[in-house]
């Protein structure tokens, strides 16, 4: 539940910037996801930077999609994608995340020449700001102001010789009570264009300590990025000359320290743990049709315990520096204490309704790769 507050909010797409912010939310729950739409009518601009304009205090994390239609008419409304009463999608049609902010992270300039393009000439003429409110301590009395976060677009109309496209690798998953595990993605690159990624981010919650991403092309691994998610989260530039070609594989680890008792799974609210490690990757504007394959643009696996990079890969060609943080010689090791009965009953549980979600949801709060749902195929790997 959330209170409404009518505020007048209008955006002309004729200035250089576009600013997308929630209009005027004061959530009453926490971890209650709050969605508001901007339509962009009849016009086509390219997105070439992003300023945040919110404070991880009042919002825990902001994701900004394109869609064909957004999930609802109205000024804002509750799109936790779950089982919930009053609950309607981020987009009803044609989602697609260009954007991701959480932990005060920095603003972001796309590289020179290199644009996402948004609007009518592509039919997504609708941006869609998704913000999660962890808390709402700040929201009641005497502390009633409602939230405007938003993000700031720089935007031109003209178009750029490159487009950038958004990669996105997250597992499902659970870590046991006083254990330290690997949460892993990995999916071969089934496209036919090469991509040349040019920023990574990293996301999890409390427990993650290392997120790191590779490339790897004919068993040879390329580090595109890691970083501590207890940094800050925002995009950093991918180091050399790297490139994602035909064939290749995209592989992503989560390292995840649990010191509690209790187990603790991938899910949407503050109790629950994340893992995703997101590209930024550029293709010339000719080959724009490679940011719209769907199967090339999110991998999904189960996670930890029952997905692990080594079932499908000698163990000892892994780069030993995928678990060690930057500047550092020490690895993380896994540590696994074994699930009492309760913990495997719940954590079973937890498993099913989540399939069921999937299966009741297209647009899912991570969408599934049509192709690999909930399939380990040892030759689409490595």
């Amino acid at each position: 539940m959330f209170v409404f507050l009518l505020i007048c909010f209008s955006i002309s797409v004729e200035a250089e910037e576009l600013l997308l912010k929630m209009p005027g939310v004061k959530p009453t729950k926490e971890d209650e996801y709050i969605c508001h739409a901007m339509d962009l009518k009849n016009e086509t601009v390219f997105i070439t930077g992003f300023q945040p304009k919110a404070n991880a205090s009042h919002a825990h994390h902001i994701l900004i999609h394109s869609c064909v239609e957004p999930g609802s008419i109205k000024s804002f409304w509750n799109c936790l994608e779950m089982k919930i009463k009053d609950t309607r999608p981020v987009c009803k049609s044609g989602e697609k995340l260009i954007y991701s902010w959480a932990m005060n992270a920095s603003g972001f300039r796309l590289p020179k020449d290199v644009s996402i393009m948004i609007g009518k000439s592509i039919g997504k003429q609708y941006l869609v700001i998704q913000s999660h409110y962890k808390h709402v301590d700040y929201f009641r009395e005497p502390n009633s102001e409602p939230d405007e976060s938003g993000i700031i677009l720089k935007i031109q109309h003209k178009p750029t010789k490159k487009l950038a496209g958004l990669y996105l690798l997250a597992t499902d998953g659970s870590i046991p009570g006083h254990s330290t595990v690997f949460m892993e993605a990995a999916c071969s690159y089934t496209g036919g264009i090469v991509l040349h990624p040019f920023a990574y981010r990293v996301h999890t919650h409390s427990l993650g300590k290392l997120v790191s991403g590779y490339v790897v092309h004919r068993k040879n691994w390329t580090e595109i990025g890691k970083k501590s998610p207890q940094e800050e989260q925002m995009f950093y530039p991918v180091k050399g000359n790297v490139i994602i070609q035909p064939g290749d594989s995209l592989a992503a680890r989560c390292v995840m320290e649990n010191k509690g008792d209790k187990l603790v799974r991938i899910g949407s609210t503050r109790n629950d743990e994340m893992c995703n490690f997101y590209i930024y990757y550029w293709v010339n504007r000719a080959d724009s049709a490679q940011i719209y394959d769907d199967k090339n643009q999110i991998c999904f696996t189960q996670g930890w315990p029952d997905y692990k990079w080594d079932n499908f890969i000698d163990p000892s060609k892994i780069p030993v520096t995928a678990a060690m943080l930057p500047g550092s010689n020490e690895a993380f090791k896994e540590m696994i204490n074994n699930m009492n009965n309760d913990e495997k009953e719940m954590d079973k549980l937890m498993s099913d309704e989540l399939n069921e979600i999937y299966d009741d949801f297209d647009n899912s709060f991570i969408d599934l790769p049509n192709h690999k749902k909930f399939e380990n195929v040892e030759d689409e790997f490595f």
